[in-house]
């Protein structure tokens, strides 16, 4: 059974941003109806002095009952114990043998995963993706801030997503900013990713947050650039400030991307004052360009079993990704494979073509 996240996908025809906002608002509403309701901050404050292995192992077991929505019976039956023994195993107050149950975990992770992996959207490891990741890892080594700038489409967000899932034994969190960056807002996106819920009154869900981290922890931040959409900004940096408070308290490692936006803003805008600590604790900054390379969108064509495009393709490509951004791109990508397989033919350049020639057709039906 496909995950949320990839459900989420593939109702968002591959986008990644629609996607996370799908995951985003089915978890809101199962905040409230969910089976089990062993908070992550709970967990993770258990888990804390555990050996690496095995937090990491119960922290995505956790995680991993939350997002199906599994009552604490059905988690603990998938690794073959009784609930009651998982609850203790979450509380940090089971005395017998951890490691038994983490190898039962470990087991069941790895079918978990295999499964999954069978109806996952292929995600692609660009040059600039793997520069990402490097920036990740070396926030969360040296406990530091780093930045990451560049302009919408350029898989910002795809690969903080995919960092996320391939690092989820409870060590990284990503998060996407709401619109306007308003503190409220944020608090709640928050606990969301945490798996807290968010139905309490600020100050105790401020003080739950920031005890959910730790220095092995990385705390991703998307989209951060929306914090200064509006003529309230000075309002909505107390979002970044407060991410900022995570960082300090906690020794975690964040990552802050926006578009050019927010550089500009940390750098030269009305609150840059306010900000210039943000600055002053950073380890470094990744400036994106504002295109994919060419081998990166070569990369893409490989993944999809196609060589690199000439003549028709090739102008398509570069006019949908001058005009439009590699997330345009890929939805054509993903379009045509549909095609193909509809018809039961190898992917090709043609489908590709009869893919943006469907999607023009319907554009124009709306006119």
């Amino acid at each position: 059974m496909p995950t949320a996240t990839e459900t989420a996908i593939l109702s968002a025809g591959g986008d990644a941003s629609r996607a996370l906002a799908i995951v985003q608002s089915n978890a809101v509403m199962a905040m409230h109806a969910r089976k089990f309701r062993i908070p992550g901050d709970v967990v993770n404050k258990a888990t804390a002095n555990l050996p690496e292995n095995q937090r990491g192992l119960i922290r995505w077991l956790h995680a991993h009952g939350a997002e199906h929505d599994m009552s604490l019976a059905e988690l603990a039956g998938k690794i073959r114990y009784d609930d009651s023994t998982l609850s203790r195993v979450f509380r940090g107050e089971y005395d017998g043998n951890l490691g038994k149950i983490c190898d039962a975990i470990a087991s069941y992770k790895d079918l978990a995963e295999r499964r999954a992996s069978i109806k996952r959207a292929p995600f692609v490891m660009t040059n600039l993706a793997r520069k990402m990741w490097k920036v990740f890892e070396a926030s969360l080594t040296f406990q530091k801030v780093v930045y990451v700038y560049g302009e919408s489409q350029i898989g910002k967000t795809t690969a903080g997503i995919e960092f996320a899932r391939t690092h989820n034994h409870g060590e990284t969190i990503y998060v996407r900013m709401p619109a306007g960056g308003a503190m409220s807002n944020f608090l709640e996106e928050l606990a969301i990713s945490l798996r807290i819920s968010p139905q309490q009154k600020e100050k105790e869900l401020r003080r739950r947050v920031v005890r959910s981290f730790d220095d092995r922890m990385l705390l991703i931040i998307d989209q951060a650039h929306e914090c200064f959409r509006s003529q309230y900004s000075h309002r909505a940096t107390m979002s970044l400030l407060f991410a900022m408070e995570i960082h300090d308290r906690s020794g975690c490692g964040l990552v802050i991307m926006g578009t050019n936006t927010l550089r500009e803003e940390i750098e030269q805008g009305r609150m840059k004052g306010v900000l210039r600590q943000l600055g002053l604790r950073s380890l470094l900054s990744l400036q994106l360009p504002n295109r994919p390379s060419t081998a990166d969108l070569n990369k893409f064509s490989d993944a999809y079993g196609l060589e690199s495009p000439e003549k028709e393709a090739l102008q398509l490509q570069t006019e949908i990704i001058r005009d439009y951004g590699l997330g345009q791109w890929c939805c054509h990508l993903q379009a045509a494979s549909r095609i193909a397989s509809k018809h039961g033919k190898k992917l090709a350049w043609s489908h590709v073509l009869d893919a943006h020639a469907g999607i023009k057709a319907l554009e124009r039906s709306q006119d």
